[in-house]
């Protein structure tokens, strides 16, 4: 699907980590997203006033921009209609954070919060920021191959044989997943 940025921002992911609650998704450990967005903007508006009320609905929808060449980036279009509505974008680059993207789709959603260039997310996670539910969507089976294929070609540029990058590719999936998939118990 073509994304229409001319109707909503497109945000990039200044910084990045990955957070467990005991308290909050079974223990699950979410991706933590810092995007850039002034402080006035209807995002930051809208973890704000998430801070006072209960979650809200979301729609999202993935995105990869139409190219003859293999995608780089990955889109997330997220649609809040409570407490506020707010659209917006937030852009995954394939080859630097797929495995972030890959949390996303294991942890089934991910912390959201507005900063600047130069954050750290251990040094800003008290400032308030949202949980955004990522469901199964039907994009799960093609990202599996999406992944397999990045993770693959990063191999081979390496001098690997196709073989091997098979491999390797499948090995460094698991122990990736293997991260993500811990849970934190109370």
């Amino acid at each position: 699907m073509k994304f229409d940025s001319e109707k909503y921002p497109i945000y990039t992911i200044v910084a990045d980590g990955g957070i467990s609650i005991p308290e909050v998704g079974e223990g699950r450990f979410f991706p933590y997203l810092i995007i850039v967005a002034a402080s006035d903007s209807q995002i930051a508006q809208l973890i704000n006033l998430h801070q006072k009320t209960p979650p809200g609905d979301t729609d999202l929808l993935w995105i990869r921009p139409l190219s003859f060449f293999a995608p780089k980036v990955m889109i997330l279009k997220v649609s809040f209609r409570k407490p506020m509505k707010a659209t917006f974008g937030i852009e995954f680059n394939l080859l630097n954070q797929y495995s972030l993207l890959d949390g996303v789709f294991q942890s089934r959603g991910f912390f959201l919060q507005v900063g600047k260039i130069g954050d750290k997310v251990s040094a800003t996670i008290e400032n308030p920021s949202i949980l955004v539910e990522v469901p199964f969507m039907d994009i799960d089976k093609k990202w599996n191959g999406m992944l397999q294929d990045i993770i693959k070609s990063k191999f081979r540029k390496d001098g690997v044989s196709k073989k091997e990058a098979v491999i390797f590719a499948t090995q460094h999936i698991k122990s990736m997943r293997e991260v993500w998939n811990r849970r934190r118990e109370k």
